[in-house]
């Protein structure tokens, strides 16, 4: 079909097309009635569940955070504000306290799961 020619209805009468490339004798702002038959809202709409989506964006926030402690680190490493040893020391410490709270909140369930606890041990 030729896109330039102008549709006829059955009366006779032009037909108002959605194309803006066309003299159709009516305003540039001027909007037929069936302009919003073809209108189609949220076709690619997708829920989330919010606990799902604050989980995930507590990942993105350890990056974030991992890649701003790593910059600092590397900064006043530069600036001989500090040496490798003692950040390395204070890596060990914090990673130890933190694996000591979490199995404490944890109360060993996951060492449990998994049989890496002693008493799983002895018990074969």
């Amino acid at each position: 079909m030729d896109e330039s020619k102008v549709v006829e209805d059955e009366k006779g009468a032009l037909k108002w097309r959605k194309v803006l490339y066309l003299d159709q004798g009516v305003p540039d702002n001027y909007v037929d009635s069936t302009f919003l038959d073809e209108l189609q809202k949220n076709v690619y709409i997708r829920t989330y569940e919010y606990w799902n989506v604050v989980k995930e964006t507590g990942v993105v926030t350890q990056q974030l955070s991992s890649i701003c402690i790593f910059v600092v680190m590397f900064i006043f490493m530069s600036n001989q504000q500090t040496d490798p040893i003692t950040i390395l020391g204070c890596s060990l410490v914090v990673t130890a306290l933190g694996f000591l709270l979490y199995d404490w909140i944890d109360q060993g369930q996951w060492r449990k799961e998994k049989h890496r606890s002693c008493e799983c041990l002895s018990d074969n």
